[in-house]
């Protein structure tokens, strides 16, 4: 649904504002703690089969956002700001993060690399003192190494609270950015070879792909970065002190990721620069050749031109010698300019 259909409503009201979608509700029910994990998975979503545990850590990923009544139910359980689920249902909406009284809001694009370009979704988190919610547009995501060491209790992660989880989460998300920024470094650095080795016409067209992708990463990317800034800055009461030192760690590859985004906004705008550079030299060649060309055939036609001309009294004209004579004279006068323009460094 575009954004204009959220014209003239009142704040908090609930609309998807992302492409139409058939995907059907799931949800993905996590419950875990030191000594045990519990995974359920339904096809829609109820509060009866979502026994929140206070002394554990709640994990509800609920899945497809075009069904606005399911999650207005969904606020109405667990106590969400209205505004958080209008911004959880805006794809449109930059990334931000957000606390309300009984809940911290973070909004985001999820990206993945698919072939020659990349996938993304919106995608929010609620996190409340004893749960934490996630809301994704489609089916699949990056998370699945977080389930798996849940399940095998690698690491500390069981040992800490839901703020970790999130964390955990939010990095994984973090850590496919950094794969989808070495797969448009890797196609800036081909076309670069290519533009060296053969500068054809469509190379712009082809960098300004480049530049549009580009441009939609620091679209998605700066703003979250901006996001954990204030999470860490301002010191959530739903982030612990402890786990506020593993979004510091966020934060810093997040900076690393800007600064990756810096030099790749140079290295097309180098790309550019090269590109007109090699047009300009090759238009340079095309015209440095026929500049020879001319200066060649200048004398050469003055040469024909005289003794082109209709004139009785010509001596030369009834010399059988004076064809292949003005002959010689054109061709040696050729030689001799060619072996100048050489000498000049020219040719």
């Amino acid at each position: 649904m575009s954004m204009y259909k959220k014209i003239g409503l009142a704040p908090g009201t609930l609309i998807y504002t992302g492409e139409h979608s058939s995907v059907n509700i799931k949800s993905e029910w996590i419950q875990y703690y030191p000594g045990g994990i519990v995974e359920e998975q339904f096809d829609s979503y109820s509060k009866e089969s979502i026994p929140v545990d206070p002394k554990k850590v709640n994990w509800l990923n609920l899945i497809g956002l075009h069904d606005h009544g399911l999650v207005t139910q969904l606020g109405s359980d667990f106590r969400i700001h209205p505004l958080a689920l209008e911004d959880a249902l805006n794809t449109s909406e930059l990334p931000k993060a957000e606390e309300f009284d009984d809940h911290l809001f973070v909004s985001l694009k999820m990206l993945s690399v698919h072939e020659e370009s990349f996938l993304e979704e919106h995608i929010s988190f609620i996190l409340g003192d004893h749960f934490l919610i996630s809301l994704q547009e489609k089916q699949g995501d990056v998370f699945e190494s977080v389930r798996n060491r849940l399940r095998v209790a690698h690491g500390k992660i069981r040992s800490r609270g839901n703020d970790y989880l999130l964390y955990a989460l939010l990095d994984t998300i973090v850590d496919n950015y950094f794969l989808v920024l070495d797969n448009l470094t890797s196609k800036i650095d081909v076309l670069e070879q290519s533009i060296i080795e053969d500068n054809h016409t469509n190379t712009l067209s082809e960098i300004n792909e480049l530049k549009k992708e580009q441009i939609k990463l620091r679209k998605y990317i700066i703003p979250f970065d901006l996001a954990i800034q204030s999470i860490t800055k301002y010191e959530s009461k739903f982030v612990s002190d402890e786990i506020s030192h593993f979004f510091e760690d966020l934060k810093n590859h997040l900076n690393q990721i800007v600064m990756h985004l810096s030099e790749q906004r140079d290295a097309l705008k180098s790309l550019t620069d090269l590109h007109i550079s090699l047009l300009s030299n090759q238009m340079n060649q095309i015209m440095k050749v026929l500049t020879i060309v001319a200066a060649i055939f200048i004398p050469l036609t003055f040469l024909a031109g005289i003794y082109g001309m209709n004139f009785e009294q010509m001596p030369e004209l009834s010399q059988p010698w004076a064809y292949p004579t003005l002959l010689g004279i054109m061709a040696f006068v050729a030689v001799s300019l060619i072996f100048w323009m050489k000498r000049k460094k020219w040719l």
